[in-house]
């Protein structure tokens, strides 16, 4: 990993400073020269034959993405040297589960007259990060998004992947597929214009576009496009690379219910993942695979549960609201299926706290696994509030086949609820869903019968919970967009 264009360099003169960090930056003499200077003119600096004076000087730092005083004595100015330890000190303060005191201590930064573009880039960068830990995803995507600009046009020593990354991640987890699928793409071109087709940067964004395509519907598509960049991972790419891809495959084998090959996936991902260090991938990664478990039956609850446990020692200092959500939405779901439905309850509300009311499909699945535990409960009524309400998210999000397994969901519940409207109403969009369309007059007595609308359904009276669906552990489809690789694996963030 080269060294930041603002430590210390071994050259002893100015041009062999600006030839080290040249070189660092990948660029060439046309590149440094731009058009205030040749490239003649650089090519004589490097080499001894010229000394530039103050106002070159500051033109070339820029140029480099460094601090002049880099250049003219090879280290950083003692301003630069305090704003850079600010800057550490909020990342490091952030990376320990305390975003808002980063965000206190980055506040100043931002706002610092006459810092150099590189710091700049790198403060709007961290600062990104720290809003999306505090759920505030339209801010951090108001950081991201001038950046990835300036690493597309090239005029950003910012890595392009790292970026596009963290910008496709907060488009997914705010709902917005397509937008992540249309800055994954242009930023893959982009990488793929640099030759850097197969790196683990490259890979890391596809695996992210990857699960921009499943969210979006293109469950085939993307699909397809698994099997044939894990097979250009396995040429080219390093471990992290590879993982992030077969993460992303398993949960859409998870989706065309090949539960086997989503495990099997899955457990080589994380044995690549494992051997990477503690990053945030890690646990987000551990407790999907504690999903897959639990939806292959209660006799891996112990199992599940385990995972989870070492997920939280890492994820409760790392994770981002959104991934303290599905967390706690995989706990609950264990907590349930090794019969703690009291545990349980707490659990599925804690996600519902940290998923907060976006409406995303782990927000519907939250509220779905509440209900049940508050069926096991004997709450049935407001079990039934806890269906009606995943039944308003699931209206909120954009109509996709992937759907289909969340209203079906819906329908078991109502039906040993003997709410026969909502069963009908829940069927019927599942169907719909699936492309399996109710013929004219079928649809007409479905539709009389599902009145009155899903959200006046009279509530039952509590009962004991003898209806509970068989399998009940299980509950809550795989829709898991909050289980994918959407962060680079290699660093932490």
């Amino acid at each position: 990993m080269p060294a930041p264009p603002n430590s210390s360099v071994r050259g002893s003169t100015v041009g062999e400073r600006v030839r080290e960090l040249r070189l660092r930056a990948g660029l060439s003499q046309n590149d440094v020269a731009g058009d205030r200077l040749s490239a003649s003119y650089v090519s004589r600096i490097e080499a001894g034959q010229r000394e530039p004076g103050p106002e070159v000087t500051t033109f070339l730092a820029e140029q480099l993405g460094c601090d002049p005083s880099v250049l003219a004595t090879g280290q950083p100015s003692e301003r630069r040297i305090r704003l850079e330890l600010e800057l550490e000190y909020a990342r490091l303060v952030r990376r320990h589960g305390e975003p808002v005191t980063a965000e206190k201590r980055l506040a100043p930064l931002v706002d610092a007259p006459d810092i150099e573009p590189d710091l700049r880039e790198q403060i709007a960068y961290e600062r990104g990060l720290t809003y999306e830990a505090l759920g505030d995803l339209d801010a951090a995507i108001d950081c991201f998004l001038p950046l990835l600009d300036s690493c597309i046009a090239g005029t950003s020593q910012h890595p392009l992947d790292d970026v596009a990354v963290s910008l496709c991640r907060c488009y997914l987890d705010a709902g917005d597929a397509r937008a992540a699928i249309r800055v994954g793409d242009r930023s893959l071109d982009a990488l793929e214009g640099r030759a850097l087709a197969g790196t683990d940067g490259y890979l890391q964004l596809a695996a992210t576009v990857l699960a921009a395509q499943f969210q979006d519907g293109e469950l085939e598509a993307a699909a397809a496009r698994a099997r044939e960049l894990i097979q250009l991972a396995e040429r080219t790419g390093g471990p992290s690379g590879q993982a992030a891809l077969l993460w992303n495959a398993a949960v859409i084998a998870d989706a065309r219910n090949d539960l086997t090959e989503a495990i099997r996936l899955s457990r080589r991902a994380l044995g690549l993942l494992s051997e990477q260090g503690n990053t945030r991938d890690l646990p987000r990664l551990q407790y999907t695979v504690a999903g897959f478990l639990i939806s292959a039956g209660a006799d891996q609850a112990a199992a599940a549960s385990a995972l989870l446990d070492t997920a939280w020692t890492t994820l409760r200092d790392l994770g981002s609201t959104i991934d303290l959500g599905g967390w706690a939405l995989e706990r609950a779901r264990t907590d349930l299926a090794l019969g703690h439905p009291d545990a349980a309850r707490d659990a599925a509300r804690d996600a519902l706290t940290h998923l907060g009311r976006s409406p995303l499909p782990e927000t519907v699945r939250a509220h779905i696994v509440l209900g049940d535990c508050l069926t096991v409960l004997g709450h049935s009524s407001q079990a039934v509030a806890e269906y009606t309400a995943a039944a308003e998210v699931l209206k909120e999000l954009r109509p996709t086949r992937l759907l289909a397994p969340l209203w079906r969901d819906l329908g078991d519940r109502y039906a040993t609820s003997e709410l026969l409207p909502a069963m009908l109403e829940a069927y019927r969009n599942a169907l719909d869903l699936a492309g399996i369309r109710v013929n004219s007059p079928l649809r007409g007595l479905m539709d009389r019968a599902a009145a009155p609308p899903l959200p006046g359904v009279p509530p039952p009276v509590d009962r004991p919970a003898a209806g509970v669906p068989e399998n009940l552990e299980n509950a809550g489809s795989p829709l898991p967009t909050e289980r994918f690789s959407t962060s680079p694996a290699t660093s932490l963030p």
